[in-house]
């Protein structure tokens, strides 16, 4: 696979890389009518957000500040955003009072997070075991044991998926049944990789999970033919001829049905067109040596959004300075995402 074009569009750091004491978990935004409203969630333990109306005007709104690091965050709706922490509390932020309420409580880490409009609710995952659906207007939790802890997880209207160890689910919310044989099926639902990021196809027709072990797999829910239903090697790096190292795919966002985005810790983002099967475009990081710890289409995928860091993947010796942790903004045009 091959790039097949060069995007020219601006690209800016969000804030400065003093703002950051530790590793940026998630980005997401809101498009206003005078500009973007984009928040940061990080390792340091605080939410922060910024206005931005150019790459030259760039503006701090807010800031929380949790007791324990946070590790996924989710916009909401009327400039609210949402975050999960280490310690297992799910809290929403309001931008605009710069305040922050929490709102559930898992027993341990919370690794995913997403607001259900229609149902005025947040759904999160955690390593406790559970995925928990929290009624904010009620303030009703309710938590659905799962099989083992809960590494990554996506939700998309009615369906929600989820991995847990040596299993990719889905589950209909709505109705409150299982659908991992009906759509997924029982082979393909079987793993041996630890999922590190999932993401739902923008139209319901089938997901994207990425492996520990580098690679990205395709799951088409009405089409499980190899054509639609299969498996690419996405983020790794060849030494040699003989040597090809592989990095976890940390992050998965699509731009629009066919078209997604891998992160991961060998510091590329590449864009893949899933019918064609082909690499649209390929970004590395702006810090050498850093993994991209988190990549998103945000703000009606006005931008591409994304944070260099550190992960652990190299271990304690492979720790970056803090001045390098850094979440950055590519405007989204038409070279970027067009294969």
């Amino acid at each position: 696979m091959r790039t097949q074009s060069q995007s020219n569009s601006p690209m800016f750091p969000l804030g400065t890389s003093e703002l950051f004491g530790d590793t940026i978990s998630g980005i997401d935004g809101y498009k206003m009518q005078n500009g973007f409203l984009v928040a940061t969630a990080s390792w340091d333990k605080t939410c922060k957000a910024f206005f931005v109306t150019s790459p030259t005007n760039i503006q701090g709104a807010s800031q929380v500040t949790a007791t324990t690091p946070i590790t996924c965050l989710t916009k909401m709706q009327n400039n609210l955003f949402a975050y999960g922490t280490a310690g297992g509390a799910v809290e929403v932020w309001s931008v605009e009072k710069n305040q922050k309420q929490q709102v559930s409580q898992h027993q341990s880490c919370v690794t995913s997070i997403k607001f259900i409009a229609p149902l005025g609710a947040l759904i999160t995952s955690s390593l406790d075991g559970t995925i928990m659906l929290t009624e904010l207007n009620s303030g009703k939790s309710t938590k659905m044991p799962v099989a083992g802890p809960v590494v990554a997880m996506d939700q998309f209207e009615e369906l929600t998926t989820y991995s847990t160890p040596g299993r990719i689910e889905v589950f209909n919310i709505q109705a409150g049944k299982p659908m991992t044989e009906t759509l997924v099926g029982g082979s393909q639902s079987k793993i041996n990789v630890s999922v590190q990021s999932m993401k739902m196809f923008p139209d319901k027709a089938g997901l994207v999970y990425g492996g520990n072990d580098g690679r990205a797999n395709v799951i088409n829910f009405t089409n499980r033919s190899n054509q639609y239903t299969y498996a690419f090697k996405a983020q790794h790096k060849r030494i040699s001829k003989d040597v090809c190292n592989y990095f976890p795919v940390n992050s998965i966002s699509f731009f629009n049905k066919d078209v997604f985005l891998t992160a991961g810790s060998d510091g590329t983002i590449n864009i893949w067109d899933r019918v064609k099967k082909s690499l649209v475009n390929s970004l590395g990081s702006p810090v050498q040596g850093a993994s991209i710890t988190t990549a998103d289409f945000i703000c009606d995928g006005a931008f591409l959004a994304y944070s260099v860091g550190y992960d652990w993947v190299k271990g304690v010796e492979g720790t970056l300075p803090p001045q390098q942790q850094l979440p950055v903004l590519k405007v989204v045009d038409e070279p970027l995402i067009k294969s």
